[in-house]
């Protein structure tokens, strides 16, 4: 009788203690967002070390997780690589107090392959803050309807659009280089020459027809399984699976563009969205955990340039929609 009596309280204390780390593991995927305050006017990108580093865990590029990639998820802080923060700020060193603030307060919670207990001196964990350069935080967007917005499915669609809000000088050599990356170029100077002006003529329509205007890119996010304490479901990563766009290409085309690079932001957090009843609740689960989700983002440019050698389009997030596979729409969310 004893030992039933033994097995029924180790039993609910067994119980007891999943609940709370069901509670817990709940909590730890919501409480470290911190949001944009009044005086974060500026965007900075922060080099930092990797803490907690995850070797287990990998986040949607398939690169390992760590306490940056797993805390810094949009808001004030973001992780836009393992070793690289965004934070919303005021000046470079207040930016870089800040995030070590935010890792003395918080490291200790994170678990990884090497745990980390937020002790260690801002030198090591924060190098140096910078100025954003593709930021557009307070950027003011327009009223467009949804009917301007045009859809970029081809790979040369983004680029001509890169083409189109492009403010860096291109030479004709760099133009070539960015729709023909992979072209073998010849070492006699009036070839090379001729070849330059070949593709130009060919380029020229597409790029004299591309526009400036509002778009949408196509591709896939990610959703926790509906939480039903709280009556909502935690989006993972918007901006990441924005800016990590689909688009189709020519089995059949003699050259493959450059993929441009996006860097979006959004007045909007997007963290979380609730559904308006259980029955669309419902509806969002099942295409969730069946085929995955599609992300329809639209995006009001504001600039243009080549960083480095790589094409770089920023813009802001005005509305985001959800869609199964089939391209149902499951919830749309406009900024606000």
């Amino acid at each position: 009788m004893n030992n039933m009596k033994n097995s029924m309280n180790l039993g609910a204390v067994a119980l007891v203690g999943i609940m709370c780390q069901s509670i817990s593991l709940n909590a730890y995927a919501q409480n470290f967002r911190v949001e944009v305050g009044t005086s974060d006017h500026r965007d900075f990108i922060c080099d930092v070390a990797k803490i907690a580093d995850d070797l287990t865990a990998r986040d949607l590029g398939g690169r390992s997780s760590n306490f940056w990639t797993k805390t810094a998820r949009g808001g004030k802080f973001e992780a836009t690589e393992p070793t690289k923060v965004r934070v919303a700020s005021s000046a470079p060193e207040v930016a870089r107090r800040e995030l070590f603030a935010f890792y003395q307060k918080n490291a200790a919670l994170v678990r990884g392959t090497f745990p980390d207990k937020g002790q260690q001196p801002i030198d090591s964990v924060v190098k140096a803050c910078v100025p954003d350069p593709s930021s557009t935080r307070g950027v003011k967007v327009t009223a467009v309807s949804d009917d301007k917005y045009k859809v970029l499915l081809r790979d040369k669609d983004h680029l001509l659009k890169f083409v189109a809000l492009n403010t860096t000088q291109l030479s004709e050599e760099q133009l070539i280089g960015l729709f023909n990356p992979s072209a073998i170029l010849p070492s006699d100077a009036f070839e090379r020459k001729a070849f330059y002006q070949k593709e130009s003529k060919r380029l020229a329509p597409d790029i004299a027809a591309a526009e400036k205007g509002p778009f949408i890119l196509e591709g896939e996010v990610k959703l926790r399984p509906y939480d039903f304490n709280l009556g909502q479901f935690e989006i993972l990563n918007l901006i990441a699976s924005a800016e990590s766009y689909g688009y189709t290409y020519d089995m059949n085309a003699r050259v493959f563009p450059q993929k441009p690079i996006y860097k979006l932001s959004s007045s909007t957090a997007y963290s979380v969205y609730k559904p308006r009843s259980i029955e669309e609740a419902k509806k969002i689960e099942a295409a969730r955990s069946k085929d995955g989700l599609k992300l329809r983002t639209f995006v009001q440019p504001v600039k243009a340039w080549l960083n480095g050698d790589k094409p770089e389009i920023d813009g802001v997030i005005t509305k985001i929609e959800v869609a199964s596979m089939d391209g149902k729409i499951l919830f749309s969310m406009p900024a606000k």
